[in-house]
């Protein structure tokens, strides 16, 4: 493991861990125990299956939740991934007893107060996250925090969140380090990696607290830039003879238009999209004008530019999909 060691990460002394100054898990710890420790200190956590993957949705929720509100807000144990991730005991307890093979995970971002540098391998990922940490570490950019070892040999650095919007991603600081800000998760101990059979180990088993803030000059880097303003342009919508029907198409393209946040503008395109599908499985509405008009709405809130073509038309044709699989019962529409 050249150019980084435990000695470079560094952590709080495991002869004076209490509850004010860390969090002691090990490899033996029960994995209700470490997820309860965890969530004290304002950790949300949820499972994972054992093989790494999130739990499958049930029927309901893959059906019905279509929008990131939708899938904060669902009251299921396993359903979406990190959505459902949790401080609250009982649903630890009972997330826990359901799949006691699962791995625990901790979501990041804001909601938990943490940001995570995930350095990668050379062996196990085809990045040397080691040689780049390496660097950041030596600049300064990567101060000594709470650290743990991955399963496949890497590094979880956990710092504390700065505020606004942290986007996780792949390669973020650099080849192989990948951040996991909001939007993310990390397996944590005392799970074990699926292929390897090793633990999640955090350094000297524990979680030294507080954690270090992350640097201002790497923030800035990671924080999400304000979203393109709507251009401000009338959208051209499809010629539909319909009353009732262009009166729906006209208000979803106004809620998306109406969408401060890039985030939430891609939310809107999703539900939006769900809402006009019912009406394309009704057959009152052509599925070709639907997809012209969210398309132009996207296009006027600066989604294509920020996302991308592809992202805004996979939304589009997922929440239209799902929509004209529920189709929408109408009386007197002409």
């Amino acid at each position: 493991m050249s150019g980084i060691g435990a000695e470079g990460l560094g952590a709080a002394s495991p002869h004076t861990i209490n509850h004010a100054t860390g969090i002691r898990i090990t490899p033996d710890t029960p994995k209700i125990d470490a997820m309860l420790a965890y969530a004290a200190h304002g950790f949300k956590c949820f499972m994972l299956s054992a093989s790494k993957v999130p739990l499958k949705n049930c029927d309901d929720c893959t059906e019905h939740h279509l929008t990131n509100e939708q899938r904060e807000a669902c009251e299921c144990l396993t359903c979406h991934g990190f959505y459902s991730a949790s401080a609250d005991p009982e649903r630890l307890r009972e997330m826990g007893r359901r799949n006691p093979g699962g791995l625990v995970a901790i979501r990041t971002g804001a909601v938990s107060g943490l940001v995570v540098a995930d350095i990668d391998t050379l062996d196990a990922h085809g990045a040397d996250g080691i040689t780049t940490a390496a660097t950041l570490i030596k600049d300064g950019l990567l101060p000594r925090t709470a650290a743990a070892r991955s399963g496949t040999g890497g590094w979880h650095l956990l710092f504390a969140h700065p505020g606004g919007w942290i986007k996780s991603g792949a390669h973020r600081l650099g080849p192989g380090v990948d951040i996991k800000g909001d939007g993310g998760y990390f397996v944590a101990a005392p799970s074990r990696h699926p292929r390897t059979g090793q633990p999640y180990r955090w350094l000297n088993d524990t979680v030294s607290l507080p954690l270090t803030p992350l640097h201002p000059r790497v923030a800035e880097r990671l924080r999400e830039k304000p979203a393109p303003a709507p251009s401000g342009r009338p959208v051209g919508l499809p010629h539909i003879r319909d009353r009732y029907v262009i009166a729906a198409v006209e208000g979803e393209v106004q809620r998306i238009l109406d969408t401060a946040m890039v985030g939430g503008r891609n939310d809107a395109l999703n539900r939006s999209s769900f809402v006009l599908g019912t009406l394309v499985g009704a057959g009152v509405l052509d599925q070709l004008d639907a997809e012209t008009a969210l398309r132009a709405a996207a296009e006027a809130v600066g989604l294509i530019a920020w996302t991308g073509e592809r992202q805004v038309d996979a939304t589009i044709r997922s929440g239209l999909t799902a929509g004209s699989r529920n189709p929408r019962r109408l009386q007197g529409a002409r």
